[in-house]
């Protein structure tokens, strides 16, 4: 990595990007998924953990998806 720039993620693709810092805050276009969004602060960045699904909820009824799902191992 250059001197100066940092490594970000499109908020939309999570493909990888990077700025220097002078760019923070300018709104861009992301070269991957063409989608806009703003350069972040790494400063200010706070890293978000997905939310895990709680498998003991989920039976062999459970939706977890549309038509066509199919899970292996498991008979209608």
């Amino acid at each position: 990595m250059q001197e100066g720039t940092f490594k970000f993620q499109c908020i939309h693709c999570n493909n990888k990007l990077r700025a220097s810092a002078e760019f923070i805050g300018a709104r861009i276009q992301c070269p991957h998924c063409k989608k806009p969004l703003s350069i972040p602060d790494p400063n200010k960045v706070v890293a978000v953990k997905k939310p895990m699904i709680d498998m003991s909820t989920i039976t062999t009824s459970t939706k977890i998806a549309g038509p066509g799902l199919k899970l292996a191992g498991v008979r209608r």
